[in-house]
């Protein structure tokens, strides 16, 4: 079962990007899953769009319309291991390959930078240039990386790692701070407006939250 985690970081709440309608896993910081725009009463499908392996990951959706997500949804034997954005109209914009499948949904930060994590062990930090992704960092959290990022206000990056630890990285791709848990940690982090980090890892159904690098509490 899943537990929960929550680390406490002195940083900004907002995201960097408020414009984009959908810019990281489930909308915004809470991960409430919400959008401001109402769909329609009869949806039908506009365009596909096939990549070469499975998409696990979710879309983020930038202010201009295009559409980043991750394709390659395993470890073993992946066939297309990347990093897509795709035009509004379903035309492939970019494709970044990258050394593990790409499982993590991307998230939307400042100056244009996409954010995902692969199961090569890897953050990235890809530009969208327009015509091509361009790797701006990335950094290796020796394991598999599952979580999908939150960025946020100032650029800071939160994720978890299957290494057994929740990341803060700094925005040029340094760790900011880290905190080990119990076990692997697979989930995504969400952040409240008073800093606190949420998320959780894999420790039998007993919650922990804990202040930057120290236990706050858990309970069952």
């Amino acid at each position: 079962m899943v537990s929960a985690v929550a680390l406490f970081g002195a940083v900004p709440y907002a995201h960097g990007v408020d414009s984009a309608p959908w810019p990281m896993f489930r909308h915004d910081l809470l991960h409430t899953g919400r959008s401001e725009f109402t769909g329609p009463s009869e949806p039908v499908i506009l365009w596909t769009f096939r990549a070469g392996d499975g998409i696990a990951s979710s879309p983020s959706i930038a202010a201009d319309g295009t559409v980043y997500f991750g394709a390659g949804w395993d470890f073993r034997g992946v066939r297309d291991a990347a990093l897509y954005a795709v035009n509004s109209e379903g035309s492939l914009k970019w494709r970044f390959p990258t050394g593990g499948g790409v499982f993590s949904s991307p998230a939307i930060g400042s100056g244009g930078i996409i954010y995902a994590g692969s199961l090569d062990g890897h953050m990235y930090a890809v530009e969208d240039r327009g015509i091509e992704g361009v790797l701006r960092w990335k950094y290796l959290l020796d394991h598999w990386i599952y979580s999908s990022p939150a960025v946020l206000g100032d650029g800071s990056i939160a994720v978890g790692s299957v290494d057994f630890n929740v990341y803060v990285l700094h925005p040029n791709g340094t760790v900011r701070w880290n905190y080990t848990t119990d076990l692997c940690v697979f989930s995504s982090p969400a952040v409240t407006a008073d800093g606190l980090h949420v998320i959780g890892f894999k420790e039998g159904d007993v919650p922990a939250l804990a202040t930057t690098r120290a236990l706050r509490w858990k309970g069952a």
